[in-house]
């Protein structure tokens, strides 16, 4: 780097750390007269007040680079996306086609995944089967020590970030950066230094020189420059013969933001070739209901009825009330009794079934809506206890007295929410409390749901997937026992050609996962999972759970759960353990044996799979974080530990990512690797017109091997019940 680039560096950072442009800060002092000037023309005062309230909320836009990053193309910047945000795209980088997915998990955290492929240049051993050019995958992580819009963009926003810290690390790069906005000129600038990859300082900037213009379709229009800091002649930097050159260090482009939504780039780089890009940007963590609840009916609020008990009001019509407005409103009552607690008051006890809400506090509003409006005035106080899948969970203790305030307005929402809290489930005394009403939670509730498949870098080509849907019924039999059918249907692949072992790093460990591609490929139609499974609440915050049948494509069996979470504890602790038999690739049947290769010749040995493990959770409400950790007995006979953390939204889409080490020796290129993977759980809800607490989860691991894998035996406990309790 020469001495005149260092002394503009210098110069560009000085600008940076001014925290305000000179008009800027005219205009900052100015709001306080605009605020108190009262000029008695109420539509003058009205429009200075929703300038003032643009003002605070106005926010840059954030342009994206070739890897889907916040950035310019190929240099980064300290931006940070809104939480849940979701890029996907394409981009033309000469010599390379990249494939990229991005998420910003929190606003402080963002990950992407990158697909580099190599034009030109084959695959030594993969291509003669159709795999195609080259290609690496890579993934990346950027932390947010100081975001712009903290400070109203009059500070710079600082952030650090690894690039390609998992696979081969052939484009692995550490960066810090820091980001000046200057909102009244529309324009971002940043400045960083990195190394490896990145190497030295860079800078880059982006214009939006119509962004208050009149005319939305050009209000996205931006144009970006860069100093690009990739050392492209180095070999050992640059891995692709074609790539080995650079006229200029300065990169340009221009973007146009489509309906916010689309983000499509045309640029200049290495100052001898021409890239281009488009990426769809989606709000995933603050997207809510894209069909209307057109079918879901609103909080209860008629006919009111607190006709005392008797004559006019039996028991028998004061439980037909609550069970018919309960089915309307998407609960089942499953029980209800009338009794005499110990200290004397009299207490009607309901025991309901949350059929469709995903969040407590919508539980909660539409639970408290019912109790207010039709219990009897004679009562002291209700009880509410809330089932998961057949047990109890928790409880709700209303006094009739502040059910009465609550409802002619004297106390709030929040005041009545605070006046009876969340508490441990409690039981009836069958001998002494009178049993009003007793009838099953449902028997029968159908669900569809999406069945996705995909695999990454295989012989057959880059990218395989099946396609499909996957129906079923779930519901309870006996009373309490829960069961759920699942039969999936595979209505188009492209996985016939992709093969259960790896050509080039065959597992050299017990196969048994390794083989999934076999069971999804031997009938178009196949049975994905039917179990049954009986919890209980054992009291003091402990529960127990047992379940059989078939698990999942791969496993059937037995399996057990103990779990101890009460209601005022983040944290639970668990055991579990499942003894477990393989299925056939197809039809109902199992098997003993379990394929193991010698090489790449496959041998098959006896098998008798279980797995054992210890469990600990944690869910951080605060910053919507949670932690699973899992140490135990793998299905391979491995033994170790698996981590996993979890960011969840307010409309219920949950992130994740996982990482294991086990005492399995699994070789990939040379290197002793351990699994890790991110996924998704999504909430079905959001494209029903109705509520719904059904999910369609995805994840993909960083290779698809046997080490640390584990079989669901069932529906886990903690889930069931965080479920209910997460607002």
């Amino acid at each position: 780097m020469t001495r005149a680039t260092t002394y503009w560096l210098f110069a560009l950072y000085l600008v940076l750390s001014n925290p305000l442009s000179v008009s800027a800060q005219e205009e900052v002092s100015d709001w306080p007269n605009c605020c108190c000037g009262y000029t008695g023309d109420l539509i003058s005062d009205l429009c200075r007040i929703q300038a003032i309230d643009q003002r605070l909320n106005d926010r840059m836009p954030i342009s994206y680079g070739l890897t889907a990053n916040p950035g310019y193309l190929a240099m980064p910047s300290a931006r940070m996306a809104c939480p849940g945000t979701l890029t996907v795209g394409w981009a033309r980088q000469p010599p390379y086609r990249n494939i990229n997915v991005a998420m910003q998990v929190t606003d402080r955290i963002g990950g992407s995944f990158n697909r580099r492929h190599f034009r030109g240049v084959e695959d030594p051993i993969l291509s003669p089967y159709g795999f195609g050019d080259f290609s690496d995958k890579g993934a990346n992580i950027r932390l947010g020590i100081i975001t712009p819009e903290e400070s109203s963009y009059q500070l710079p926003g600082v952030a650090i970030g690894i690039e390609d810290f998992l696979g081969t690390r052939a484009f692995k790069s550490i960066y810090a950066v820091m980001t000046k906005v200057c909102l009244d000129y529309d324009f971002e600038i940043s400045v960083g230094y990195g190394v490896d990859r990145i190497n030295g300082f860079f800078a880059g900037g982006a214009w939006w020189p119509f962004r208050r213009s009149c005319y939305s379709w050009l209000e996205g229009l931006q144009f970006v420059a860069e100093w690009d800091a990739t050392d492209y002649i180095d070999p050992a930097i640059e891995h692709h013969p074609d790539g080995r050159s650079q006229s200029s260090e300065v990169n340009l482009a221009a973007k146009w933001r489509l309906w916010n939504i689309f983000d499509i780039s045309a640029g200049w780089i290495r100052g001898e070739e021409l890239s281009a890009s488009i990426h769809f940007v989606y709000g995933l963590g603050e997207m809510e209901n894209l069909v209307p609840k057109m079918k879901e009916a609103l909080p209860y609020t008629s006919p009111v009825n607190t006709e005392p008990i008797g004559f006019v009001r039996s028991e028998e019509a004061l439980v037909q009330d609550f069970a018919c407005a309960m089915d309307d409103q998407g609960f089942t009552l499953h029980e209800g009794w009338l009794s005499s607690e110990s200290s004397g008051e009299r207490t009607l006890r309901l025991v309901v079934y949350n059929k469709k809400y995903l969040h407590m506090a919508e539980q909660r509003l539409r639970l408290t809506c019912l109790i207010t409006n039709l219990t009897p005035s004679d009562l002291d106080q209700v009880i509410v206890i809330v089932l998961a899948e057949g047990f109890p969970v928790q409880e709700y203790r209303f006094s009739n007295e502040r059910l009465k305030d609550y409802r002619c307005g004297a106390i709030s929402d929040y005041e009545l929410t605070v006046m009876s809290p969340l508490q441990e489930a409690t039981r009836p005394d069958a001998c002494a409390d009178w049993k009003l009403y007793e009838t099953g939670c449902g028997w029968m509730r159908p669900f569809i749901k999406p069945d996705v498949h995909t695999f990454f870098g295989s012989a057959a080509g880059k990218f395989k997937y099946s396609l499909g849907v996957s129906a079923g019924v779930d519901g309870f039999l006996w009373g309490d026992i829960y069961y759920n059918v699942d039969v999936a249907y595979r209505v188009y692949s492209d996985i016939e050609k992709v093969g259960s072992i790896d050509m080039v790093n065959p597992s050299q460990i017990i196969n048994v996962d390794t083989d999934r591609v076999d069971y999804l490929k031997a009938h178009r139609i196949r049975l994905h999972e039917a179990f049954l499974q009986k919890a209980w609440n054992m009291g003091c915050g402990y529960y127990g759970r047992v379940a059989t049948g078939y698990f999942s494509d791969l496993y059937g069996g037995v399996g057990g759960e103990l779990l101890w979470y009460p209601v005022w504890s983040d944290l639970a602790v668990g055991l579990e353990a499942a003894t477990l038999r393989k299925r056939k690739y197809s039809g109902l049947g199992f098997t003993d044996q379990v394929r193991k290769l010698e090489g790449m010749v496959p041998s098959y040995q006896t098998f008798h799979p279980y797995q054992y493990f210890v469990n600990a959770y944690y869910d951080w409400r605060d910053v919507q974080l949670d932690f699973k950790f899992t140490v135990g007995k793998f299905l391979a006979r491995d033994f170790g530990i698996r981590s996993e953390i979890g960011h969840y939204f307010s409309n219920g889409l949950r992130v994740y990512l996982w990482m294991a080490r086990t005492t399995a020796r699994d070789i990939v290129n040379g290197v002793r690797i351990h699994d890790k993977g991110v996924g998704i759980s999504f909430p079905l809800d959001i494209f029903k017109p109705h509520c719904s607490r059904k999910r369609w989860k995805y994840a993909m691991s960083a290779w698809h091997r046997d080490t640390s894998k584990r079989s669901p035996t069932g529906r886990d406990l903690f889930t069931m019940i965080n479920e209910l309790r997460r607002d």
